[in-house]
């Protein structure tokens, strides 16, 4: 049993590491490249044209919907205490230094789908 929660503490620990970081200017390092070899290689790993993952799970009400964003933030649902809540704040806070976000969609009973959704251009870029 120490040995699972000293993982579980470690997990937590490199997260919270990771999303601290997420505020630092050099969080990311935005470079050019060539969005046809870029496009391609996307449609070779997937024929997706928007990126999404959605699960069959309970759902999340509406008043919990931006709460799951934020650091340590979780659904009120009974699930128990699996999980620190912090992977979504991650999954935001890259899709942000990226320049876009994460949205959910989601009912309870109807489980939920998170889209992100990445500009054409970087952050800071102007758009040609």
């Amino acid at each position: 049993m120490v040995l699972d929660e000293l993982d579980r503490m470690h997990r937590l620990v490199d997260e919270l590491v990771l999303l601290a970081k997420a505020r630092r200017p050099d969080f990311i390092t935005a470079a050019p490249i060539q969005v046809a070899d870029l496009v391609q290689d996307l449609l070779d790993k997937s024929t997706a044209v928007h990126l999404w993952v959605r699960d069959t799970g309970p759902g999340i009400a509406s008043t919990d919907q931006e709460r799951i964003f934020e650091r340590f933030g979780r659904a009120d649902d009974g699930r128990g205490v699996e999980g620190s809540g912090l992977g979504l704040a991650i999954v935001s806070a890259i899709a942000s230094a990226h320049g876009g976000r994460v949205v959910v969609a989601s009912a309870l009973g109807e489980g939920a789908r998170f889209s992100l959704e990445l500009p054409v251009t970087g952050p800071g870029d102007s758009p040609s």
